[in-house]
């Protein structure tokens, strides 16, 4: 696939956050906006551990077929979801990402950083007397993929992707038992290795190609699911935000995703996403997001 198509296969991309995305021939005379900026907002749940609403906010500046990145977001908290260990926690996350054209290839990758507030808890002391305790820490991380884009024919397209993330994240559980005198709230630094596998099968279509289908299917390995944070994985897996869980073990699951982008108008779009893990070890978790993007 030559730099006219990968061309247009960035501007889609852009659109609907996944690698590989190609659009039609008659596209190629269009000049791709230089800004893009675009808000996202949806929910995880699952997991045992209760809903996990999450906001993003993203600006864009593309650079003929390369863009740069720099994205806000946050991941809040389900208070409804205690447990006698696991202590939540709302997350906020600053994400500076890249892409870069190498011909029928292109490499992405990402820099994030963080804080994370725990819920305040309320438990009870020895001598039967109740104090609250609170607590904050920090997340952050780094990864990189690469996307092969294969036309299949004029409107369809298949990217298969490799991807290694890395991430570090602090989490706290409240500690109790008979020889303490007072109840502590641990605060724990967790890290991981990541890696990720899969492919992305798009079909474009619409008034000048504007809206897209794709079905992505992903494998996934990590040393510590308690770090991942897929919100800030590059490649298809930046489509699931997971649920940020407590003590983490190692894990390999898969994730299956679906996704909408529809073009309102040459400049704005609409994008519906959800995704689903298959065999993850805290319990499966579903996420479903939706999105405005303005091109300038």
């Amino acid at each position: 696939m030559g730099e006219d198509v990968f061309h247009k296969f960035a501007i889609a991309a852009l659109l609907c956050g996944l690698p590989g995305v190609a659009l039609a021939a008659d596209e190629k005379q269009e000049r791709k906006p230089d800004w893009a900026v675009a808000v996202d907002g949806g929910t995880t749940f699952g997991g045992g551990l209760g809903n996990q609403p999450f906001v993003s906010l993203s600006l864009t500046r593309n650079l003929d077929d390369n863009y740069v990145r720099v994205s806000v977001s946050q991941i809040s908290a389900d208070t409804n979801a205690r447990t006698a260990i696991f202590v939540p926690a709302t997350t906020r996350l600053v994400r500076l990402s890249g892409g870069l054209a190498l011909g029928d290839f292109t490499l992405e990758g990402y820099g994030t950083f963080g804080d994370r507030a725990f819920d305040a808890r309320n438990v009870r002391r020895a001598n039967n007397t109740t104090i609250n305790i609170s607590s904050s820490g920090s997340i952050a991380g780094g990864g990189a993929s690469l996307t092969y884009d294969l036309a299949l024919s004029e409107r369809l397209f298949l990217s298969p992707y490799v991807a290694i993330d890395y991430s570090r994240i602090t989490t706290a559980r409240v500690v109790t038992g008979t020889g303490l005198a007072n109840p502590l709230l641990l605060n724990e630094s967790q890290s991981g290795v990541t890696g990720s596998g899969g492919a992305t099968l798009q079909y474009v279509f619409g008034p000048k190609d504007r809206h897209l289908l794709a079905f992505t299917g992903s494998a996934l390995t990590t040393s510590n699911d308690a770090s991942v944070n897929r919100s800030n994985a590059t490649g298809a897996t930046g489509n699931a935000l997971g649920v940020l869980n407590g003590n983490g073990v190692s894990d390999t699951w898969g994730e299956i995703a679906l996704t909408g982008s529809f073009g309102l108008n040459d400049r704005l779009s609409f994008t519906v996403n959800a995704v689903r893990t298959l065999g993850f070890a805290i319990g499966d978790t579903t996420s479903i997001s939706g999105g405005l993007r303005l091109a300038f």
